[in-house]
């Protein structure tokens, strides 16, 4: 299936924010259509636009949705080519970096996915990324004040939202939701510095695979009525928590052990880390890592 492809940059079609390309492919019934509809950005020089070199347009609560015609074969995606990713790292590639009150960044609705974004909310912010729909969020970096990557899909729906090979920094909750009856799936995701790292909702299904909680205060909450269908395992920690089976603990923040140097927030495991080989294989359903290089 092909690709509309809309380019926020000079190059291309340019919009001048993902809002209006979002208002502007609402237009279309994409059931009638043979593309998905795929706004990607690229780096350039947005001061015209109110934004810095590399920085984009800061925009508050971008609804992602209120799409004609989008099925699970049929998805729209925002995504940055991984050319022009952050690599890991906040301060790179295309990115949003806000200090405005109260913000929430992209709220995802049904089979609307994001790809390769990175944003970093610096005041009081409340989410960077959140979903409720049927959706992906994939390869992303988020800080904002109360959660990086809020999901919080009403237990009696189906499908469920989605964070892939995601970083949480410095937010009250890394990944999940602290309010109950929601469902979720989060797999292989890093929370870092945050008072709770992973949270499941109480009466919620949820995965949570292949995910590392480094300097948490709480590195996962799994609020449970019993009730869930849950997958929960081979995930890890810097302390002695545990979630699900085959757990990895005591992961060690010397540089040089585990990672390659805390010290200097380059979370990369060396050779001889504990974490090697400790994962389950997650590759039929991705195959890429959080830089999108191919997983090996």
């Amino acid at each position: 299936m092909a690709e509309q492809i809309s380019i926020l940059d000079a190059s291309g079609t340019h919009y001048t924010s993902i809002s209006a390309w979002v208002a502007a492919v609402q237009q279309t019934d994409w059931s009638t259509s043979p593309d998905n509809p795929v706004l990607e950005i690229y780096k350039g020089d947005y001061t015209s636009l109110g934004g810095g070199v590399d920085i984009l347009p800061s925009e508050a609560d971008i609804v992602f949705g209120g799409f004609t015609g989008l099925s699970n074969a049929k998805r729209a995606l925002i995504r940055v080519p991984v050319s022009e990713r952050h690599n890991g790292w906040f301060g790179s590639g295309v990115r949003v970096e806000d200090a405005t009150w109260g913000k929430v960044y992209i709220a995802c609705g049904d089979y609307c996915d994001v790809e390769g974004m990175s944003v970093k909310l610096t005041n009081a912010q409340t989410y960077a990324f959140r979903s409720n729909g049927i959706n992906e969020i994939r390869g992303c970096l988020g800080q904002a004040h109360q959660a990086s990557f809020e999901l919080n899909r009403y237990y009696t729906y189906g499908g469920f939202p989605t964070a892939i090979n995601c970083v949480a920094h410095n937010s009250s909750v890394g990944f999940g939701s602290p309010s109950n009856w929601l469902k979720m799936k989060i797999k292989n995701c890093n929370a870092v510095n945050c008072p709770t790292g992973f949270s499941l909702s109480y009466g919620g299904d949820a995965d949570l695979q292949n995910c590392l909680a480094i300097s948490c205060t709480t590195a996962f909450t799994l609020g449970t009525n019993g009730a869930e269908t849950r997958l929960i395992s081979n995930n890890a920690s810097t302390d002695t928590s545990t979630a699900g089976t085959s757990p990895v603990t005591n992961v060690s923040l010397v540089d040089g052990v585990d990672f390659v140097a805390p010290s200097t927030n380059d979370y990369n495991i060396t050779a001889t880390s504990k974490l090697l080989n400790t994962g389950v294989d997650l590759s039929t359903e991705f195959t890429t890592d959080i830089t999108g290089a191919i997983r090996g």
